[in-house]
């Protein structure tokens, strides 16, 4: 026992050791090392002079960047919006939804999750910069810390000259910690909205998979039973649920692409005037000389022409929006469309 009392005090004995002595050896490496990264005097002067300039560069690049409470807004829309989405889906049966609302439904889910990627790179691009500046003050401080460690004893020209480049380094240290330490907060907070669209976006997927695995099934009753059996609650309530979804969706994308919406109807509305102006040439010429029906037939109704072309442009427009808005959009331009068809087709055809 007396045996193992006296090993064990050894054994203690040479782990302090031991750990003195790695102790010793790490102080003296970061020595070394402090000592390899101070500045020699000489160029204390001009080191300092240019580390001065980073300092204040970094500190107008601050003051110019793109302030977080304008990612902040941005954000509180997207969530708004996403809060819209699920309070319209809480009173929703999805798995009894027509295939045409679920693609719209997975429509709305992928804009909101674009927009959210768009908002993601934006602050991400926002706080690359700060990172870099972060990076290179952090760098330039432990140099001039060095530096003074390794000049202790009385002040001399040097030390005061470090003591202010350090001050500078560290102010402008100050100047981008408050924005980037916003961006980052705004960054992290995202992530629980991330979560929520990408559970919706692959719910909606499984529910299109599963209809689509299903085609040969028969899932509503015929017109036929439908009208002797009188209305269905059941399908009326899914209509009305579809019609909320698709109404939703239409308000946040018309929201988001409003300026892109106006565009595109000032161009259209411009393009008005110079169909009517082919048409008055048109009918000019078709006196004078022989001019195709089915050319006649489009060029000298330049109202029906205009619609249609509004129409191509609107579906267009809305290639990823609402389902409902570009089956209002077919269902306007349809008459329009037999406007411009040739009097022969229109006589084939019939009523």
């Amino acid at each position: 026992m007396q045996a193992c009392r006296s090993l064990f005090v050894l054994l203690v004995l040479s782990a302090a050791v031991a750990t003195g002595h790695v102790r010793a050896q790490s102080t003296e490496l970061a020595t070394e090392s402090n000592a390899a990264m101070a500045l020699a005097v000489l160029d204390i002067a001009q080191r300092a002079e240019v580390d001065e300039q980073l300092a204040d560069g970094v500190q107008r690049r601050a003051l110019a960047s793109i302030s977080a409470a304008s990612f902040e807004q941005r954000l509180q829309a997207l969530s708004a919006s996403h809060e819209r989405l699920k309070k319209a889906l809480r009173a929703v049966q999805v798995e009894a939804l027509p295939i045409r609302r679920l693609e719209s439904l997975e429509r709305h889910w992928q804009f909101l999750s674009r927009d959210l990627e768009r908002w993601r790179g934006d602050v991400q691009a926002a706080i690359k910069p700060l990172s870099a500046d972060a990076e290179a003050l952090a760098a330039r401080h432990r140099i001039w810390t060095a530096t003074l460690a390794a000049n202790t004893g009385d002040d001399t020209p040097w030390t005061t000259r470090a003591r202010q480049v350090l001050t500078r380094l560290e102010l402008a240290q100050r100047a981008i910690a408050k924005p980037g330490a916003a961006l980052l907060k705004l960054s992290q907070s995202a992530g629980a909205v991330s979560n929520d669209i990408a559970a919706g976006l692959e719910r909606a997927r499984q529910q299109i998979g599963l209809r689509d695995r299903d085609l040969l099934r028969l899932d509503a009753a015929s017109l036929w039973a439908a009208r002797s059996g009188g209305a269905n609650p059941s399908s009326q309530e899914i209509a009305r649920q579809g019609l909320a979804i698709e109404t939703t969706f239409a308000k946040d994308y018309d929201e988001r692409f409003q300026r892109t919406r106006n565009v595109m109807t000032l161009s259209m509305l411009l393009l008005l005037p110079l169909l009517i102006w082919i048409s008055l040439r048109t009918r000019a010429r078709a006196r004078r000389e022989h001019v195709a029906d089915a050319t006649l037939a489009v060029l000298s109704r330049p109202f029906a022409a205009w619609i249609v072309l509004y129409a191509i442009a609107s579906l267009i427009y809305h290639w990823d929006g609402p389902v409902i808005q570009q089956q209002a959009t077919l269902l306007i331009a349809w008459l329009p469309v037999l406007r411009l068809l040739p009097s022969v087709v229109r006589h084939a055809l019939g009523p």
